[in-house]
């Protein structure tokens, strides 16, 4: 092995050893600034999950065409299933309730009442279609 390729060799190995040293110093650094700013940390995180939200929102107003109102005002405001009446759950328990044909909202509603409607609306359809069928096959 010639004076480079051990030269070579020893960087190689001394990068490695400095990217660990340096790895375990930026971590250290990065727990000890997460124990002093708690509280920063927090509201930052609250106030990004609200921006989130917001957006998330926003997007759902677009493609629904709900202009009259703020549909994450909407969101925040309803805090009761408008057909069973009672509290949700969580927040993924809420959800928009809407006629798939005409795209029109009807509301928020919790996630089992969603899902009953949801089969109610398919045999709604289903029966109209085979009524439709039934007295238009002769």
């Amino acid at each position: 092995m010639d004076k480079k390729e051990k030269k070579r060799l020893y960087d190689l190995e001394y990068r490695k050893r400095k990217e660990v040293i340096e790895r375990e110093k930026r971590r250290k650094q990065s727990n000890e600034y997460k124990e002093q700013n708690k509280q920063i940390l927090q509201k930052r995180r609250v106030k990004n999950h609200r921006n989130v939200k917001y957006n998330e929102w926003k997007k759902i107003g677009i493609k629904w065409d709900i202009n009259h109102q703020d549909p994450y005002q909407m969101y925040l405001d309803n805090d009761k299933c408008s057909i069973c009446n009672n509290d949700y759950k969580s927040g993924s328990d809420k959800q928009l309730d809407h006629d798939h044909l005409s795209g029109h909202i009807r509301g928020f509603v919790c996630r089992s009442c969603n899902s009953k409607m949801a089969r109610y609306d398919n045999l709604r359809i289903r029966l109209c279609l085979d009524l439709h069928r039934y007295f238009h096959s002769k």
